[in-house]
Parts: C-alpha cells; sequence; structure tokens
C-alpha cells in the first residue's frame, strides 16, 4: 500500500523565498541554498545569493553518502564524487564538474551530531 504524504509537506515553488519578485526557483533555491553559504564564495563586500565569483567551481549539496562516493545535486549538476570522510548529507561543497575530485566543503550554518555509543557522556 502506497501512502501520498505530499499534504504534509510544503510546496516550495509556490513559498520558496527568492530576491527577485517573479523568478522561478533554482534547484539551489529548492535544497535550500541560503545567504549564509553565498557569503563565503563572495566578496564581503559584494553579498550576493547566486554563487558566480569562482570560475568553474559550482555549490551542490551532498544528497546521498556510500562507501563509493557522494551523491551531490545542483543546478545542472547531479553526479557521485569520489568519498571524503569530513563531508555528510546536507553538506554544501563547491565541485568544479570537470574535475570532481577537488571540491571545497563549505562552513555548516547547524549540525546534528549524536553522543558516542555506550554510557560515557561525551560527544
Amino acid at each position: 500500500m502506497a501512502r501520498d504524504y505530499s499534504k504534509f509537506l510544503r510546496n516550495t515553488s509556490k513559498t520558496q523565498k527568492t530576491n527577485t519578485p517573479g523568478r522561478e526557483p533554482t534547484t539551489l533555491d529548492t535544497l535550500g541554498w541560503k545567504s549564509h553559504f553565498a557569503r563565503q564564495i563572495n566578496p564581503a563586500d559584494e553579498p550576493a545569493d547566486e554563487p558566480d565569483d569562482e570560475p568553474g567551481m559550482q555549490p551542490v549539496r551532498v544528497t546521498e553518502v556510500h562507501r563509493a562516493g557522494l551523491h551531490v545535486v545542483g543546478n545542472g549538476v547531479d553526479m557521485v564524487l569520489p568519498p571524503d570522510g569530513n563531508v555528510t548529507v546536507g553538506d554544501w561543497l563547491l565541485v568544479d564538474p570537470m574535475r570532481p575530485q577537488s571540491h571545497r566543503l563549505l562552513a555548516r550554518k547547524s549540525l546534528i551530531k549524536r553522543r558516542a555509543p555506550g554510557t560515557d557522556r561525551r560527544l
């Protein structure tokens, strides 16, 4: 039996905030691209919501992590990158689609981290 949960989900195409009125949201917008991440690639004196600052490098979001690699999605990008132990699902990377082995992790805005297994209280 298939269940339809779509009525519980927000329709991002209608409720997504964009800086340009009448502009359709991009793939990055629907994945959660915010100015926090844009500031990491654009100069501080030139705030922008669109990442066009570094030639060849495009922002992508990690959607899956496997032993064989990282599945990332962005504007016109849907690919698997080599594995990286510092990257997890939800992270934003700057990737050159022509050289997928080279990527840069953008600083996280938040992190959900579980406690260590056992009775010890450390993280």
